[in-house]
């Protein structure tokens, strides 16, 4: 119960308790101590109201006021039976004024606390608890509302912050909430003194300037008379200030996306979405900030579209090959690392074919060998890549043990010309078979080249005679019709 509603019912039983007192003993017993247990409730009551009003909860003022009035009349009422005030008029009708004065003063408190109540209430609904800034729920819900977007066209600007997850772990869920929070509140700050920037007001008549998106996720509009560029630029030093947090100092990673159009045209959200895909866009790029291009949404349309096809290969039992340098099998935890991603994503192992490339830098490294054996015995298949380009090649076999090898095209691209080259490929080819391993040549060109590697029984092949690098939407095509017959692509 609340402090407010406490203190105006002990006040309301103390002389409730006193009245019924006063029915069956007779006036002059109880009047001494009836005016002490008034001084007493009276003086509680106002510590009670004053320290409410100083936690900010304004029906508290009239409270007071109540409480002040009823304690005049009932002073004044105490000192006429004490014949220290003469009976007139005024006194006679002291305490019934206040206490009509009193009542109304509490009726006009109890309408202020529950706007207060409904006030305090929005105001959580459309803040963040940690950052005290306008939350996800404003955005969506309440922004459309202010009149600071009279001017139609702006630039939504999107900070993505990175590492959250990392510092969570170090230090805690709470800990890194704490860290947004300090930095969303710094940017806020810097915001205030950005004539361009649009403020917010918020339901308890505080303003700001961000909204705290949760997710790492911080947004601001400027109008769009202005370029957003001198603002991000005041921002870029607040960003890469270090938080200090449980002994550890940490600075936060970010990308920036800029979108920019009118409100006539385009909705917050629409604006919104646009950021976040240039935001994504600046992970990759040198620049400080990127502005939102339409080609962005193209291109995210086409990354899904390949990941659900791709997905729905690896279901179907089709492979999809992966390209890893030798020098990734020579760090310590590679192999655990990406079994455990293929736990984590639910993706089965013996759906990824690994191409070993740069094999020549992996020696007779011990360490390279423990993680191929690892790799293998979760379930992928390593294929060497550029085989017979290394003096290295045959070693590799013995070490690796893989599943595949592709034959090098600087052997196929003569391989009509040449009886050499004739003679190694059909070698490798059938060293591949009697190791029961498959054999795929890279750099086909040529009819006459597919044809004597088909001759020979080469497993697969892959050349620009078969295909040439294509976009995305073109490769999801080839992919849907391809069939597990046809393996030279």
């Amino acid at each position: 119960m609340r402090l407010e509603s406490r203190c105006g019912f002990s006040g309301a039983y103390a002389f409730a308790t006193a009245v019924l007192i006063s029915l069956v003993i007779p006036e002059n017993y109880y009047a001494t101590p009836f005016s002490i247990l008034q001084g007493v409730v009276s003086i509680l009551s106002l510590y009670w109201g004053i320290t409410i009003l100083r936690r900010g909860f304004t029906p508290a003022g009239l409270y007071l006021v109540a409480w002040s009035f009823f304690i005049v009349g009932a002073a004044i009422g105490a000192m006429v039976f004490r014949n220290q005030l003469p009976f007139n008029s005024f006194t006679e009708h002291a305490l019934l004024i206040s206490t009509v004065i009193e009542l109304l003063c509490f009726s006009f408190s109890l309408t202020q606390r529950a706007q207060h109540l409904e006030t305090e209430k929005n105001q959580q609904l459309m803040t963040n608890p940690d950052s005290g800034l306008p939350n996800r729920n404003y955005f969506l819900n309440h922004l459309h509302h202010q009149k600071a977007l009279s001017d139609r066209s702006v630039h939504l600007v999107l900070i993505q912050l990175s590492g959250i997850t990392e510092l969570s772990e170090a230090v805690g869920p709470g800990s890194a909430v704490k860290a947004t929070a300090i930095l969303a509140k710094r940017v806020n700050q810097a915001l205030e003194s950005e004539p361009c920037v649009i403020r917010h007001h918020l339901p308890n008549l505080s303003q700001a300037r961000l909204i705290d998106m949760d997710q790492g996720i911080l947004i601001f509009l400027c109008h769009q008379t202005t370029s957003p560029q001198e603002v991000i630029e005041h921002l870029e030093p607040v960003l890469h200030r270090t938080i200090h947090l449980e002994q550890i100092e940490f600075q936060q990673l970010f990308s920036i996306g800029v979108a920019s159009g009118s409100l006539n045209d385009l909705d917050m959200t629409t604006l919104y979405q646009h950021a976040q895909l240039a935001a994504r866009a600046n992970w990759r790029s040198n620049h400080l900030w990127n502005q939102y291009q339409q080609d962005l949404q193209l291109h995210q349309h086409k990354q899904l579209m390949l990941v659900a096809e791709m997905s729905k290969a690896i279901s179907n039992g089709t492979t999809l090959a992966i390209n890893i340098s030798a020098r990734d099998l020579l760090q310590q935890n590679f192999a655990s690392g990406l079994i455990e991603l293929c736990r984590e994503y639910g993706i089965s192992p013996r759906s990824l074919v690994l191409e070993i490339t740069e094999t020549a830098v992996i020696s007779d490294r011990d360490l390279a060998v423990d993680n191929a054996s690892l790799l293998r015995s979760a379930g992928f298949s390593l294929s060497i890549d550029d085989f017979g380009a290394g003096y290295s090649s045959m070693q590799n076999i013995n070490r690796l043990a893989p599943e595949e090898i592709k034959i090098d095209r600087q052997f196929v691209s003569d391989l009509t010309s040449n009886e050499t080259h004739q003679t190694l490929c059909r070698s490798l080819i059938h060293l591949s078979r009697d190791l029961h391993t498959h054999a795929t040549a890279e750099g086909i060109e040529t009819q006459e080249q597919l044809d004597l590697l088909k001759s020979w029984g080469c497993h697969s092949g892959q050349g620009y005679y078969l295909y040439r690098p294509m976009p995305p939407d073109e490769y999801l095509s080839l992919l849907v019709a391809s069939t597990d017959e046809d393996n030279y692509t």
